[in-house]
């Protein structure tokens, strides 16, 4: 409430969805950051998608107070783990993805600069295209693409679970790893619904209708073994029927989140190794319901970690 009444949400009056342009920025290709400022805004008032909203007449000008790293700050170790949302990456057209070509190819450019700066030894991905495995599959279209550009043994593989497809849902989660680095230990594990512990009632505690199936998988590394869990929970985008969704603030669905933390938690605790992380869009900010679950299970939160 009081972050409500304590801002103005400056618009650009615009409705396009992925502009070509962005309208306020720092300077060309600088986004704007935390804690930066701009004062002597001029502009009307309007009102629509449910805010008042700040349409400025002349230019705005920002001042840089919270400057952007060159990069990350260094937490030591020799193999690094990263989670990235690839935004409905679909290699056919017409559905969830790009509507074409042009669009395909501008979002696969934005995708493949960011993972490979990132430089993860083992990802977890969200919202891939769910078509499989094959050759012709997003995923290995992705991993393919990632890889004309590695140096020779750096080039990443994907993770097959036993099913033709994860799920239902036309996406999914995936996992790419650097057979380099990292050796998969097993068969990948899927969370679905079919196998999710039980509640008090022997109802399945996670619902593959609301959230995605979880993917896992053992890792050897450096004479240790790890657990990766790649996840994507309900969003708070629509409602699930709950009672009282939403009064609490913590959004739509935030009873399904819960139980598929509870139902995750407990599978991996049947998953052998020498640790477990979950990654993923878990769709719940630190402190809510999900979190908590995790939090009560001995699992950190690395947020609160980093150096």
């Amino acid at each position: 409430a009081a972050n409500s009444l304590n801002r103005i949400l400056l618009d650009d009056f615009s409705t396009v969805q992925n502009p070509s342009t962005v309208a306020y920025l720092r300077s060309t290709n600088d986004t704007l950051r935390l804690g930066d400022t701009t004062t002597n805004l001029t502009g009307v008032i309007n009102y629509s998608y449910s805010q008042y909203r700040l349409q400025p007449t002349g230019t705005v000008n920002f001042t840089a107070a919270n400057a952007r790293p060159a990069t990350p700050p260094s937490v030591g170790g020799t193999l690094k783990v990263a989670s990235f949302n690839v935004l409905n990456y679909f290699t056919t057209f017409g559905s969830r993805g790009a509507d074409n070509q042009f669009e395909f190819d501008r979002q696969r450019t934005k995708i493949i600069t960011a993972m490979l700066s990132i430089d993860a030894d083992i990802v977890g991905l969200m919202e891939i295209e769910n078509d499989g495995y094959g050759s012709e599959s997003a995923i290995q279209t992705l991993a393919n693409e990632l890889n004309q550009t590695q140096m020779p043994g750096f080039e990443y593989s994907i993770i097959t679970p036993n099913s033709s497809f994860l799920g239902t849902d036309e996406i999914a989660v995936g996992l790419l790893y650097r057979a380099e680095k990292v050796t998969p230990v097993g068969s990948a594990l899927v969370l679905n619904t079919a196998n999710s512990p039980l509640d008090d009632n022997s109802e399945p505690l996670f619902d593959d209708t609301k959230n995605r199936p979880a993917l896992i998988q053992n890792f050897a590394v450096n004479g240790h073994e790890i657990t990766i869990a790649v996840n994507h929970l309900k969003s708070k985008g629509s409602a699930c029927g709950e009672v009282d969704e939403g009064s609490d603030g913590q959004g739509n669905c935030n009873i399904k989140r819960t139980r598929a933390a509870q139902a995750l938690v407990e599978f991996l605790a049947n998953v052998e190794s020498d640790g477990v992380m979950i990654l993923g869009d878990l769709n719940a900010y630190s402190q809510e319901d999900p979190m908590q679950v995790f939090y009560a299970a001995d699992f950190t939160n690395l947020k609160y970690t980093a150096a």
